[in-house]
């Protein structure tokens, strides 16, 4: 497998560090970890991952992050403290990036590819989450985004400049206006698991934001008429695993057509799939609905992904191919 060819997909936010990886789902241990199966099911050759970007929540997890893409070429990481851990703070965030970004190391991009060998392709998950204040009130979530963002800077100003891999929870256009004061701090981003209305989408877009997409983006009719109305060209497909599983009550469900088998947690066997625990394997299904909400062809969003994917967090091999053509 090269990396390079554009035959499946980027899952651009997978939590795979996540404790239901390791057989515990709500403080039970239920089975074993089953983390290699599951990136087995998503890129196997015939799997439909060419590559998954983990996602970190401290810079203690971007380091045990860090370690687990070992396992694979096709596995990358994000580095950053999200808005619900902002009281543990980001020291050592800036030496984390520096010595793993992308453009560092030996080899590059996949098996094959551009680039350097480092396994950290954005700054995050960072930004604002007012739904869940009783794990880091607001004051500390502001104070933790700035250090993040003034750290940003000074990577930028060694000429290390990677995406912000932002959250936005609730939290109106709080976040909005601290990229907009501090537009010097950062050169491009995606909002992740977007699911809020499309007039908030517009003022993220006019900055040259991009918008995740997942499973919590498809929940309600008013979610959906937001998908329909995202340009192609600055949408991104994510599976937020082990979270935001398109269920059958929601609102895109009707244009899902991959299914998997799966059984409960309670009931697992080795390398079976558990019901309501979303897989990087599963981001057919997110294409599947954006594909039927805006009435395109399935192979048109598989393929816009892709380079919108390259163009964000693998842009020197993007200019590459481009360069080839």
């Amino acid at each position: 497998m090269s990396g390079l060819a554009s035959s499946g997909y980027i899952d651009i936010g997978a939590n795979l560090l996540d404790e239901k990886f390791s057989g515990v789902y709500f403080g039970t241990k239920r089975h074993e970890e089953d983390r290699d199966a599951v990136l087995t099911r998503a890129l196997a050759p015939e799997g439909p991952c060419r590559r998954v970007i983990c996602t970190s929540g401290t810079i203690d997890d971007s380091k045990e992050t860090l370690t687990f893409t070992e396992r694979s070429p096709l596995l990358y990481t994000t580095c950053g403290v999200h808005p619900t851990r902002a009281t543990q703070g980001c020291e050592g965030m800036l030496e984390v990036v520096k010595e793993n970004w992308l453009g560092v190391g030996g080899k590059g991009v996949g098996d094959e590819g551009v680039g350097g060998g480092g396994r950290v392709v954005a700054i995050g998950e960072l930004g604002l989450d007012y739904d869940r204040l009783q794990f880091a009130d607001k004051e500390a979530q502001h104070t933790t985004l700035l250090a993040q963002l003034a750290v940003n800077k000074e990577l930028i100003g060694m000429g290390i400049t990677l995406p912000l891999f932002l959250h936005s929870r609730s939290c109106g256009l709080d976040l909005h206006s601290i990229l907009e004061d501090h537009r010097d701090s950062w050169t491009t981003g995606v909002v992740h698991s977007f699911d809020d209305t499309f007039e908030v989408a517009e003022k993220y877009l006019e900055l040259g934001l991009y918008i995740g997409v997942n499973g919590c983006s498809f929940k309600t009719e008013d979610n959906v008429e937001v998908v329909k109305k995202l340009p192609m060209d600055r949408l991104l497909l994510e599976t937020d695993a082990p979270y935001c599983d398109i269920r059958q009550t929601h609102a895109g469900h009707q244009f899902v057509k991959t299914t998997f088998a799966t059984v409960k947690e309670k009931k697992w066997i080795p390398n079976a799939m558990v019901k309501n625990r979303m897989e990087p394997c599963m981001i057919a299904q997110v294409a599947e609905v954006v594909s039927g909400a805006k009435g395109l062809e399935l192979e048109q969003v598989k393929q816009t992904c892709w380079d919108n994917s390259l163009r964000l967090f693998f842009p020197n091999e993007k200019k590459c191919k481009n360069n080839e053509s």
